[in-house]
């Protein structure tokens, strides 16, 4: 279940990345998702 959701937000991440770096507004944006995905994994490690 988790690594399913890691997948999902590993490709939501990957489909948004790309318009991130279009826009230099949104460099936060990019650096939360990365965070989260960090984070995520972490959790799915422990679990």
């Amino acid at each position: 279940m988790c690594l399913f959701v890691t997948i999902i937000r590993f490709l939501f991440a990957f489909l948004l990345c790309p318009l991130i770096q279009g826009s230099k507004l949104n460099q936060n944006s990019e650096k939360k998702i990365v965070e989260e995905l960090v984070l995520l994994m972490l959790f799915c490690g422990t679990d």
